[in-house]
């Protein structure tokens, strides 16, 4: 059958059309493979961040882009279909680049730049790889001559590859956060991880973290004991309520404090029947108690707060909250404003008072987790944010 016009029967019912080819498995075939292959590795992060409300939404978020638009160009490829996987893609790694190098403040689990991981960093190169692919469908970029034979077997072989090296990277996504094997201490120091235990509030066990003498240890055991046995008696916020605790009304970041004024000024520090501030997970009309943050006096520097457990306890201030004083017995926070920066219209900036965290629930960062939130605060200067892996599994059970 031909093609060509009969001249002698040139009716359109008799022209032949040829059926129109589906695009080779080119350039953005392989973007689509590298895009999911990273969606794979966050997916798998998901679990292993499952105490951080703000990360897990953000590799959820992440999941869903970079796998749902590979399988939108395998369906349905085009330029615009390539244009948008390069600039999502390119998104992605700038977030990335920005988390391991100055953190984000709006993602509580990322404020704090933390070392590239082996999971974290694979993901990063999977989607710079789409991002490449992406930019040679979009711009017409031409393979390497040869038989299209060979250029079959070329680009199978790189989409084969590109899937196997998602592997190992969801092996490691799934056992943890993203730095490395293990678990690190004060400072970034390698750490011996503590088998996870069925919890038991008369045996803390907060070892393996470097340079912690044995009676930190002790102080900071008897403390995180001490707190899971006694805080939970606040779970109920009309208990809080009741023994004169008022929210700061800052539940739009995810959780909610609230605050003893009497308190914060009386004579009594650590007592987890008196804690100063105690911190609730939001989750929609729900409040589920997570935290003491014990505060000290305002006369009590930030370098002059008692030592608990070394390295291991990290002491932190709020010096980056502006509050509307609006209801003289309940202020709330307002705004959040960099130290250097005036706090907006009539709005006051809080008190420094030195507080730190113990945590009653499994936390990635440990029992004494510092920074939480999007107005996460400021630790000592020349100090790095505590972050202890180690004993991610000391309160509640394994975490992971």
């Amino acid at each position: 059958m031909t093609d060509v016009l009969d001249p002698q029967n040139d009716s359109p019912e008799n022209v032949v059309v040829p059926a129109p080819s589906r695009p080779p498995f080119g350039a953005l075939g392989l973007a689509a493979v590298a895009s999911m292959a990273a969606g794979a590795i966050h997916a798998t992060a998901v679990g292993s961040h499952a105490g951080d409300d703000a990360v897990v939404r953000a590799f959820v978020a992440v999941t869903a882009f970079q796998i749902g638009w590979g399988a939108l160009a395998l369906l349905r490829p085009s330029r615009g279909v390539a244009v948008l996987g390069a600039v999502g893609n390119a998104a992605v790694l700038g977030g990335w680049v920005l988390a391991k190098s100055v953190g984000i403040d709006v993602i509580s689990g990322f404020a704090a730049p933390e070392a590239v991981g082996f999971a974290d960093g694979l993901a990063a190169a999977m989607a710079a790889v789409s991002v490449l692919f992406c930019l040679a469908s979009a711009f017409g970029v031409r393979a390497a001559k040869g038989s299209p034979r060979v250029r079959t077997v070329a680009v199978g072989a790189t989409a084969v590859i590109l899937g196997a090296l998602a592997l190992p990277g969801m092996v490691e996504a799934g056992q943890g956060h993203g730095d490395g094997a293990g678990g690190h201490g004060h400072d970034g120091e390698e750490a011996v991880v503590v088998p996870p235990v069925e919890f038991d509030p008369s045996n803390v066990d907060l070892s393996g973290i470097e340079g912690v003498s044995a009676e930190q240890e002790q102080r900071a055991e008897e403390l995180v004991t001490a707190t899971v046995e006694d805080l939970p008696q606040f779970a109920d916020t009309d208990a809080a309520y009741a023994a004169g605790y008022r929210s700061i009304e800052d539940d739009g970041t995810g959780v909610e404090h609230y605050i003893n004024d009497e308190y914060v000024e009386d004579d009594r520090t650590l007592d987890p029947n008196h804690p100063e501030s105690l911190m609730y997970r939001v989750d929609g009309d729900e409040r589920i108690l997570e935290a003491a943050m014990f505060m000290m006096p305002d006369d009590v520097a930030l370098e002059d707060v008692p030592d608990i457990g070394g390295p291991m306890t990290q002491w932190h201030i709020h010096d980056n909250l502006c509050y509307s004083l609006a209801d003289p017995e309940a202020p709330r926070v307002a705004a959040v404003a960099p130290p250097d920066v005036p706090c907006p219209g009539d709005l006051v900036r809080g008190d420094e008072n030195a507080m730190i965290h113990v945590w009653i629930v499994p936390n990635e960062c440990g029992p004494f987790a510092a920074l939480n939130g999007i107005p996460g605060g400021s630790v000592p200067e020349g100090e790095e944010r505590l972050c202890d892996h180690t004993n991610a599994e000391a309160v509640g059970g394994p975490l992971f």
